[in-house]
């Protein structure tokens, strides 16, 4: 299957799974693809996957330089609960319960001060994920806080 074919065959796929790495997941598989379009390899599914994750944390790579990293994108939320204000704290408490338990214990260990690469390696979470439910539980807060 020549690396046209497999893009047409897995647009779709290859799209969503772009769109955890980036605003722009379109555009992460087109640069992915000018990459790879000349390559022979026998799992072309990983070896795209693969590139598309070395185009979005190489800053060595035109995608790295003309997008922003998706962690980048939102602006980190101050440290709430240095925040004297108890009310706030328990609006904090009282929001995490949207979240599901794998989500409000990640945010739990990140706001003890817990290192998430040893929480990555120790749980077999990979530390994308973990880096991701943070930043997704931070945005909320920001929003709804």
């Amino acid at each position: 299957m020549t690396w046209t074919e497999f893009i047409e065959k897995n647009y779709d796929t290859l799209v969503r799974k772009a769109s955890g790495l980036t605003h722009s997941p379109n555009d992460l598989v087109h640069h992915s693809y000018l990459k790879v379009f000349e390559k022979d390899v026998e799992n072309k599914l990983n070896y795209f996957q693969r590139t598309m994750w070395l185009e979005v944390t190489d800053p060595s790579s035109k995608f790295y330089r003309e997008y922003k990293y998706f962690d980048s994108e939102v602006a980190e939320v101050e440290n709430i609960y240095d925040l004297s204000d108890k009310v706030t704290k328990e609006r904090i408490d009282f929001m995490l319960c949207n979240f599901n338990p794998f989500q409000r214990k990640i945010y739990q260990l990140w706001r003890e001060g817990y290192n998430m690469s040893e929480v990555s390696r120790e749980s077999g979470v990979p530390r994308r994920t973990i880096d991701y439910t943070i930043h997704k539980v931070k945005e909320f807060l920001k929003n709804h806080i």
